[in-house]
């Protein structure tokens, strides 16, 4: 292990690792209550969210659209799959965002 000066490179990189994946509970959370709409959410929950999927699709193009641009069989099966989840995120999406409104004392409707 280096460390210069009194940084623990080590420690970075493990406490970065922990910082994603302690995250990464928010986004699951998201799809557990996707049919809760009167309850609360909080900020971290609806941001991590949108943060997640945002990482999701741009990974998502990153890694195969240079496959999908080689067949035409695969460029269907790339936008099955993308529209597909869309559809499955859009319900909790939705139900975060009208819980986040509930928590800013607003109404979801």
């Amino acid at each position: 292990m280096q460390t210069y000066g009194k940084l623990n490179w080590y420690n970075i990189k493990a406490s970065y690792y922990q910082l994603i994946f302690y995250n990464m509970n928010y986004y699951i959370e998201v799809f557990k209550k996707w049919n809760d709409f009167k309850g609360r959410s909080r900020r971290a929950e609806c941001w991590y969210f949108v943060l997640f999927n945002f990482l999701f699709y741009i990974i998502l193009y990153i890694v195969l659209l240079p496959v999908v641009a080689s067949t035409q069989i695969f460029s269907q099966i790339f936008i099955s799959v993308t529209y597909l989840y869309l559809f499955l995120a859009f319900i909790p999406w939705l139900a975060v965002v009208v819980r986040r409104l509930h928590d800013t004392g607003r109404s979801g409707w």
